[in-house]
């Protein structure tokens, strides 16, 4: 694991020079992280730039502060006790890349949990923009989906 991240956090180096370094650009991803975790989302603007951008692969995707603010609020709503820990954070002059837990309780009340990463563009020391994957599998199958294989068109 720690050389898929290592070698991600390479590939932020492509992203153009930044301010932040080692432990203020990490410290700018937790304030990040405890705006979620806290119920805070007006610290959002403390960590992120007004056009901060969230891709998540399609699933929710959020452009600029007003579409991070609404999706805060929809995966508040939607999940329970949403909160999201860093196990790993390894960070460079450009970004972080971060290892991640999250939990949350759906209406079952079971906890459901799932692991992703996410890796952060910083400038002039804000957060600009957020690349999420996520184990999304996992987290559906404890809902209680199902995954079914597509039939044959033979």
């Amino acid at each position: 694991m720690k050389k898929v991240i290592f070698l991600i956090v390479c590939s932020l180096s492509l992203w153009g020079t930044v301010f932040a370094q080692g432990k203020k650009a990490e410290a700018l991803v937790k304030g990040y992280f405890k705006a979620w975790n806290e119920n805070k989302p007006e610290l959002f603007n403390t960590y992120c730039t007004k056009d901060f951008s969230r891709k998540t692969g399609g699933v929710a995707d959020s452009e600029g502060m007003n579409a991070l603010l609404q999706q805060y609020e929809f995966s508040k709503k939607n999940m329970r006790r949403f909160k999201i820990e860093a196990k790993e954070l390894i960070s460079n002059k450009t970004g972080v890349a971060v290892y991640w837990t999250a939990s949350f309780w759906p209406e079952t009340d079971q906890v459901v949990s799932y692991n992703g990463m996410s890796m952060f563009k910083l400038e002039n020391e804000l957060l600009t923009e957020e690349l999420m994957i996520s184990d999304r599998v996992k987290m559906l199958q404890q809902m209680g989906y199902k995954m079914q294989a597509p039939e044959s068109k033979e």
